[in-house]
């Protein structure tokens, strides 16, 4: 007797709606995608009961004839796919042909759509009943989705669905994904009775940040713009002050496609390196617009995942455009008390300075941001050696104590520009008015006074000296120690003896468990507790692919000046020439800021001055 038999047209729709249809939010993404292709400028969506009860999309787009409307609904019928070749290049966001039969298939559909050629509209109720026809109805140029009973004639389906807040917070986060990746459309989303998004379409990246974000969010964006041998990428993106404890705040837009890819988000978190604390991650939204033919979509069936034919060159653009692009904006905190006395957060920053160029136009691309010479060290090495008290600030430079007699116009670096260029002039040349608690440096500059807090700017030039070498040169102990530890903590240290050394340790084993310390990193030689410090960074090497960044973080907060501690202007300037020659002099490497500026205008409001 045989075995194998076709399924029923019914039961084959309903295994692919499987796939196209997870949750109310898929149906939603399925519908907008279709506006998006049929070129609406505005798409409204409705939803009751996290979308499980009613979902309604609407749109002014071009609409479907009223002769194609059945085959609509057919599988595979698609006008946005001819043949294979059009596969290899595809523009639209749908072209599987899948979409409206698998949502027909699970749940009570009416669709409502005039083509601009025609002068009335169609209807049609249940697409999938044998008897279904296709009906004259009035409605303006566009199509309007209405579905109702999600899952009603799959409840094993339905019974997996999340509460209804859960699901209607899955609509909105797509929703507000591809308001940032259309922003010259206009989107609202009605919740309930409730409106929850509204954008304008204004065309502008970044006003629909603000629209989505709220300008709280907003005011620590930037944007960034970069051209390559294969498009651009182009976006905003956070400062440290808009981090967040998950990768909620990561948009990655492909074409025009919200897309997850773990290799381009991971290339953006490694360009915030050294900016964030631990467990953080950036705000950011990359736009990458490439070739068509260079990408394959055809990849999931929800198409939310792309592949690239030159990925590693797509990934390593998009680490240095937003490495270039965040380093190069200025990530200082400004003191705006007003009336509240409390500091607020960073101003604004004005976008419209940065502004980015439409997919049409020359994307134009920041310098890139230059780095202390390694070279150069070796100079600082033997200062630091000369003066434990301050542990490599003190410079010997015979230059007069007054910052007016100090050489204002040298030479500067072709990245010098911008808002950047501005902090590392003033960095060299601001009149140093002297400590605050002998914790804070007081710094007045043009537009006002800067307070910069002195162990972080040590360890924000001490980290980028770490995370740039390979190896660090090592101060020989007098009397070397011999440290013991748990057998194993002793075999973690065995294991990664060779980057230890490479940090500067010179550790010799010494028996099972112990190791002798005869010399250590020339900046740390004046920490101490070298058995905790090598047994965290062992730790750091085996839980990292890449031991630099994690012991470069250790390392530069061990050897930094410590609050409290007394400098002269001497050693303040070499400090501020330390941070002026940092790839970044805003943030330490755990994302605080560095400089906290005090306005000249918020002074004169604060005298009752007039503010010209």
């Amino acid at each position: 007797m045989p075995k194998i038999r076709r399924l029923s047209d019914d039961l084959a729709h309903k295994i692919a709606a499987g796939e196209v249809v997870e949750r109310p939010a898929s149906v939603v993404k399925e519908l907008v995608e279709n506006s998006v292709d049929a070129f609406a400028s505005r798409v409204e969506v409705e939803i009751r009961d996290g979308g499980k009860e009613y979902i309604r999309v609407s749109d002014d787009g071009d609409g479907i004839s009223s002769g194609d409307l059945l085959l609509a609904f057919q599988r595979h019928a698609t006008s946005k796919l001819e043949d294979v070749d059009g596969l290899f290049s595809i523009r639209s966001l749908g072209f599987r042909g899948e979409a409206l039969p698998s949502i027909a298939s699970v749940s009570r559909l009416l669709i409502r759509t005039r083509a601009a050629d025609e002068s009335a509209g169609s209807q049609l109720i249940d697409p999938l009943r044998d008897d279904a026809e296709v009906e004259p109805t009035a409605l303006p140029i566009g199509t309007v989705v209405e579905v109702r009973d999600l899952f009603f004639n799959t409840p094993a389906r339905f019974k997996f669905l999340k509460t209804s807040g859960t699901e209607r917070r899955y609509i909105v986060e797509y929703l507000t994904d591809m308001a940032l990746a259309h922003p010259d459309m206009a989107f609202h989303l009605r919740a309930d009775g409730r409106d929850v998004l509204r954008t304008t379409g204004s065309g502008s990246l970044e006003s629909a940040a603000v629209e989505v974000f709220g300008q709280s969010t907003a005011q620590h964006l930037v944007a960034f713009a970069k051209e390559t041998e294969w498009g651009s990428v182009s976006g905003l993106l956070g400062k440290p002050a808009a981090a967040k404890k998950n990768r909620s705040g990561e948009t990655v837009i492909v074409n025009g496609r919200v897309v997850t890819s773990y290799r381009l988000a991971n290339a953006a978190e490694r360009a915030y390196q050294g900016l964030l604390g631990h467990r953080e991650f950036p705000t950011a939204v990359v736009v990458i617009d490439i070739e068509p033919t260079l990408i394959d979509v055809n990849v999931h069936p929800a198409k939310i995942e792309v592949r690239f034919q030159h990925e590693q060159a797509v990934c390593q653009d998009v680490f240095a455009a937003v490495r270039q692009g965040i380093l190069g904006a200025d990530l200082s905190v400004s003191l705006d008390t007003h009336s509240s006395g409390a500091p607020s957060k960073e101003k604004t920053l004005s976008l419209s300075r940065k502004r980015l160029v439409s997919r049409q136009e020359n994307l134009s691309i920041p310098s890139p941001q230059g780095k202390w010479d390694p070279a150069s060290w070796d100079q600082v090495d033997a200062v630091l050696q000369e003066n434990a008290m301050t542990r490599a600030v003190v410079s010997e430079s015979k230059a007069d104590e007054n910052p007016r007699d100090v050489q204002l116009n040298e030479s500067r670096r072709d990245d010098d520009e911008g808002e950047i260029g501005d902090a590392r002039h003033w960095l060299r040349a601001g009149r140093i008015i002297g400590q605050l608690h002998q914790t804070y440096i007081l710094l007045e500059v043009s537009a006002g006074l800067w307070l910069l807090d002195q162990h972080i700017i040590h360890e924000r030039v001490l980290y980028e000296r770490f995370v740039d070498r390979d190896y660090h040169p090592a101060s020989q102990m007098i009397v070397p120690e011999t440290l013991e530890w748990s057998a194993a903590q002793a075999e973690i240290i065995a294991e990664h003896l060779e980057e230890l050394v490479a940090m500067g340790f010179v550790l010799e084993p010494f028996g099972q468990r112990a190791f002798v310390l005869r010399g250590v990193p020339n900046e740390l030689k004046q920490s101490g507790g070298w058995q905790r410090q090598i047994a965290d960074l062992a730790e750091d090497c085996k839980e990292q692919n890449d031991w630099r960044h994690p012991a470069a973080l250790t390392m530069a907060c061990s050897g930094s000046v410590k609050a409290g501690q007394y400098l002269d202007n001497r050693e303040i300037r070499e400090l501020l020439q330390l941070l002026a020659g940092t790839e970044n002099p805003f943030t330490c490497p755990h994302g605080r800021p560095i400089i906290v500026r005090l306005e000249r205008e918020e002074l004169l409001r604060r005298f009752g001055r007039p503010v010209s």
